[in-house]
């Protein structure tokens, strides 16, 4: 009779903590909407979940980087939109002043215009999104110019007789814009000090208006020196060929100096793909040899060469092109962009229909499913009171 006893009691305890756990399981559904809340829920289900979220959160970080680009591109795009304007006004300025008839006070404004135009250029350069500045490379947390000094490829008067080539090089020492203009004394080559045939040169910091005394030229780098004494840091490096007497060069030293590299910030769209965003500033205005010719423009405005300010508005032509093929190809990486975006958004749409499918609860069903737990959970309570003092169950 006891083991009987026992064998029924189990039995009923055994009965009642299964429906107080498909009590406490389906109101846990209930308060939490989902289906599975537990590996033991349903093994398959959650395992194919996870799946699924794992898909969902991919596609997630895919939208977010699809958004971030299109930030990058758009801000690109714009930037460039306003150098092509500014190079349209540059050219306007220049072709005005390529004529003969512009009067010296006429081309001293233009070349004052020119300076306004430059700072404007060095602002585009250093246009930012985002807190990154977008034409700096990987270097983006810096601007892409800074205030430093820029050496610009010396200008040979028109009529000089030199043959050779000249460049420039060094590191600036100064703080502020300055030009330098060098003008051989004597017909000569390059030679030592003492040979009556090498050249000699001076300098001039004014435009020309007082020159240092002549020097002979005894080395092709020519080491640029400040009216007192000091070291500019400006050098001038000629290739072996004969000078005359008045050939002149000009070097332009100018705040604004690039810092960025060229690197190009490319985005995950998906698993297989990236997308490039950028485009450096030494793809831009480096190389394409922007600042050198705008600047040559400038010194041509202010010596008065017309076959240089007309050769400035080619110059600029051609750079309107490059950048126009530029802005094609921001405009073709931006509707690409666009339809990545909405194919994702369907793709990632689908996953969150499935993982709803398989987690979220009926409310019919799980409605009728409260009632039957309820009065499984009741009648258990009723056996057992049968049995066992109301005291002692309601502590159980």
């Amino acid at each position: 009779m006891r083991i009987t006893t026992n064998a029924m009691f189990n039995s009923m305890l055994s009965n009642l903590n299964k429906n107080v756990a498909d009590y406490q399981k389906i109101y846990e559904q209930v308060a939490t909407e989902k289906s599975i809340n537990n590996p033991s829920d349903d093994a398959k289900g959650l395992s194919v979940s996870t799946v699924l979220k794992s898909q969902n959160s991919a596609y997630t970080q895919y939208l977010e980087n699809i958004e971030e680009a299109k930030n990058y591109l758009k801000g690109a795009d714009n930037a460039l939109g306003q150098l092509q304007d500014l190079i349209i006004q540059i050219r306007e300025f220049a072709q005005s002043n390529a004529q003969e008839t512009s009067t010296p006070v006429e081309m001293d404004i233009a070349a004052q215009q020119i300076d306004q135009f430059l700072e404007e250029a060095l602002n585009i350069a250093n246009t930012k999104v985002n807190d990154r500045y977008i034409f700096a490379g990987y270097r983006n947390d810096k601007p892409a110019y800074v205030n430093t000094a820029r050496i610009i490829t010396p200008y040979a008067a028109a009529e000089n007789a030199y043959e050779g080539i000249v460049t420039s090089s060094g590191e600036y020492t100064g703080d502020s814009n300055k030009t330098y203009m060098i003008r051989f004394a004597k017909d000569g080559s390059v030679g030592a000090e003492s040979n009556m045939e090498t050249t000699t040169y001076q300098i001039s910091e004014d435009n020309g208006q007082t020159w240092s005394n002549a020097q002979a030229l005894t080395n092709l780098k020519l080491e640029i020196k400040n009216s007192d004494g000091s070291k500019s840091g400006v050098e001038l490096e000629f290739t072996d060929n004969e000078f005359k007497e008045g050939d002149t060069f000009m070097v332009q030293v100018a705040m604004g100096s690039y810092q960025g590299d060229n690197g190009k910030i490319a985005f995950n769209t998906n698993i297989h793909s990236k997308i490039e965003t950028n485009i450096n500033g030494q793809e831009i205005f480096e190389e394409s040899g922007f600042f050198d010719s705008v600047y040559k423009l400038k010194n041509a405005l202010l010596s008065r060469n017309f076959n240089e300010i007309a050769q400035s508005v080619e110059e600029l032509d051609t750079m309107h092109t490059n950048i126009q093929s530029k802005v094609t190809s921001t405009g073709i990486n931006l509707n690409r962009l666009e339809i990545t975006h909405n194919n994702l958004i369907s793709l990632n749409d689908n996953v969150i229909d499935h993982i709803q499918s398989i987690e979220k609860i009926d409310i019919t069903e799980i409605l009728s499913r409260i009632a039957m737990v309820e009065n499984a959970l009741n009648a258990s309570i009723t056996s057992m009171s049968k049995v066992i003092p109301q005291n002692l169950l309601s502590i159980l």
